[in-house]
């Protein structure tokens, strides 16, 4: 359908021609791009693993999740994230099923995120490809300083 106004003729797309057009772009030219994605070419990042902070040390509210996105995997803490501050924490990995203390978190292989970004609210950590998350299936605040688990977030699958 075509409108008019002051400025000459202006092309009004119906909501179907605009969905498909964008389509076919995204996808490089062609409406059936890749057969694995039947809901489009850019689907978003997927949840992965999701878990619940408890205390271990210290009070640990809010979630952990694990999304893979178009550029990679990431861990993040949800808005109601919080935990006490202290000096040197880090975000940790962990090869274990749960973290109720320090000893579980020293035993096990751990691979550091970095460092904790804020003691509250939501906040974003790549995780490397070489993780196996598989095996990597907890999540803790550790304090390097002390060596002491913070709070943690077993991760399982949604």
């Amino acid at each position: 359908r075509t409108l008019r106004g002051t400025g000459g003729p202006v092309r009004r797309h119906t909501p179907h021609a605009v969905c498909l057009a964008a389509l076919v772009a995204c996808s490089g030219g062609s409406a059936a791009s890749s057969g694995s994605n039947p809901s489009g070419p850019n689907p978003g990042p997927t949840l992965e693993y999701v878990g619940s902070f408890h205390p271990v040390a210290h009070a640990g509210t809010g979630m952990a999740q694990v999304y893979l996105t178009g550029g990679g995997t990431e861990l993040q803490f949800t808005s109601s994230f919080a935990t006490q501050g202290g000096p040197n924490l880090e975000v940790w990995l962990v090869a274990a099923d749960d973290l109720p203390d320090n000893a579980t978190v020293l035993q096990s292989p751990h691979v550091s995120l970095g460092p904790l970004q804020s003691p509250t609210g939501a906040q974003t950590y790549p995780i490397p490809s070489t993780v196996d998350l598989t095996q990597y299936r907890s999540v803790t605040v550790w304090c390097v300083a002390a060596n002491l688990n913070f709070t943690a977030a077993p991760l399982t699958m949604p």
